[in-house]
């Protein structure tokens, strides 16, 4: 390119950066563009918060803030392995997705902690919606069914229900996105200069976008109570978002942008129709290239979009969501004091599980069944249950999840005359797990391939951002290292589905049984005078109080 002829690097050639701001930690890493090799990255985990049950926030500012280290400190080992942080041709940013942060375009500071993609404190307000006569439009305009996943709700509460929020957007001073707009904005000056935009994988993911123009929609807007003028513009993947302001690295431009779970899918190749991958960490999330006509899934599955690079053709994507992974593993690792290691070869034992099944629906259950009400189930338990039976049961939880998923996206994509892929390619930390990765590949029934770079979000994005600014070719295939095949025979396998199945359905029953003790509660609550159900009330705690003395 014009660019390489005029500048002169060192002997690793260009190289490119990414910023990758996922849910659980923030990294930024720096490949070089003529190998796809990672020079150098730091990262720094950033915390969740839990006030109330169902809701998960972050904070915006710490989302920033370790950012701002990341880059900092990348660079500083860049110089410590003598590479000139100068070759560095531009950046691209990937984030974790749906998770909205607002803040004041006046002071720069948000205006309510970011609610993650996770949070289900819009249930209430999913199921009034999904009774709306004009609720069938939905999916039909943006690809995705109504659920507490997505932005839009989660904008629409955060208008309805905070009084700072309502204040700004009636001053003129609200400005709302997902975390690619919130850091873009930062980075490129802020309250001075900041420059508030997205790219079309992240629009994509609110609800608000038309997924056939890739444009804002007013009657999805309308829908959600949401005003479009608090929105970012819409740019493709591969695009120019701004020069950086602040950092060890002002004045490198931002080439690339994308959600992470699209990113992970240009690292690992997926350019063509029919290439699939499934990134697992805190949630999973499989994710098939389908070509540049959008598919509306008949299944449970959403329609998203997978990348536009610049100049060319919207590439668009079938993808389901797991959404506790790594997450249910951390509860039995931290929680409960179980090492994830303490895990039987499924090799060496058909039911390395003890019997024990799990359904690890701590946050409800995403696709194809979209039940946020269903529980986390364990069921099989006996005396000869150990810990590394709970581990493992979990294991297969999350490998069951992510089946009712694939069986999902094999139907839409027969449906759709796309060739079912013959292999998955899998990353993220998770897959680092031989165990894991086992468990997954006999869940599927499919050939898994685990590729050398895990962290292909970063990759993904970094090839964006370096095909945008002419020194990255995308071509050729992720190398691989390791492939996982199928250890069940038929039988056994369609034994531990079953076996599943009785359990989400006790999931789903524990959702259900847990409605209608709220709605007796109320209807019991609003039928007694208040006299009657106070003194009834005190007199029931007075009397267990007794009991327990005794």
């Amino acid at each position: 390119s014009l660019l390489q002829e005029i500048m002169v690097y060192g002997p690793l050639g260009p190289l490119v950066g990414a910023l990758d701001q996922g849910t659980s930690s923030t990294r930024f890493c720096v490949f070089a563009a003529e190998t796809s090799q990672l020079v150098t990255f730091h990262q720094v985990q950033v915390e969740l918060q839990s006030p109330h049950k169902g809701w998960v926030e972050q904070d915006p500012q710490e989302l920033l803030d370790s950012s701002i280290t990341c880059i900092n400190s990348t660079v500083d080992k860049l110089k410590k392995l003598s590479v000139d942080p100068a070759d560095i041709v531009s950046i691209g940013v990937t984030n974790q997705r749906e998770t909205v942060v607002v803040w004041d375009c006046l002071t720069g500071s948000s205006l309510y902690p970011a609610i993650v993609w996770s949070d289900l404190r819009t249930r209430d307000m999913v199921t009034s919606l999904n009774m709306s006569s004009r609720s069938s439009m939905v999916q039909a305009r943006s690809g995705l069914p109504i659920a507490t996943y997505f932005s839009a709700v989660k904008l629409r509460w955060l208008l309805d229900s905070q009084d700072n929020v309502a204040a700004a957007h009636d001053d003129g001073r609200l400005l709302a996105g997902t975390v690619d707009s919130w850091l873009i904005w930062n980075l490129t000056g802020g309250v001075e200069s900041g420059l508030h935009l997205t790219d079309v994988t992240n629009a994509s993911r609110t609800g608000l976008m038309n997924i056939h123009t890739q444009t804002w929609d007013i009657q999805l807007a309308t829908f959600y109570g949401v005003p479009l003028k608090i929105m970012p513009r819409i740019l493709a993947s591969g695009d120019m978002f701004g020069m950086l302001e602040m950092t060890s690295l002002v004045g490198v431009n931002i080439t690339g942008c994308m959600g992470d779970q699209q990113a992970a899918l240009v690292g690992h190749c997926c350019t063509s129709p029919g290439m699939s991958k499934v990134t697992m960490g805190t949630g999973c999330f499989l994710l098939t290239n389908v070509g540049v006509r959008p598919i509306m899934s008949n299944s449970g599955l959403i329609s998203t979009v997978a990348f536009k690079l610049a100049g060319g053709p919207t590439f668009f994507g079938l993808e389901g969501s797991v959404g506790c992974a790594g997450q249910a593993l951390d509860l039995l690792n931290v929680g409960l004091g179980m090492a994830r290691e303490e895990v039987v070869d499924l090799q060496e034992e058909e039911d390395g599980c003890g019997g024990v099944v799990i359904v690890p629906a701590y946050g409800g259950l995403l696709c194809p069944r979209w039940r946020p009400d269903a529980g986390g189930v364990i069921l099989g338990l006996g005396l000869h249950t150990r810990p590394r039976h709970l581990v493992r049961a979990t294991m297969e939880g999350v490998g069951h999840m992510l089946r009712e998923v694939w069986d999902c996206m094999n139907t839409d994509l027969v449906r759709s005359d796309i060739d079912i892929p013959e292999q998955l390619f899998v990353s993220g930390g998770l897959a680092s797990s031989d165990n894991i990765c086992q468990v997954v590949a006999t869940m599927l029934d499919i050939k898994l391939v685990r590729p050398t770079m895990l962290e292909t979000t970063a990759l993904g994005v970094a090839m964006v951002s370096g095909h945008t600014s002419g020194v990255w070719t995308l071509t050729g295939m992720a190398s691989t290292v390791d492939t996982f095949l199928p250890s069940l025979n038929t039988m056994a396998r369609l034994r531990k589905i079953d076996q599943w199945e009785q359990a989400v359905q006790a999931s789903l029953a524990w959702g259900e049984q847990k409605e209608a003790s709220k709605e007796r509660t109320i209807s019991l609550e609003s039928s007694l005078p208040g006299t009657v159900w106070l003194f009834s009330t005190a007199a029931i705690v007075l009397l267990s109080m007794a009991a327990q003395q005794g």
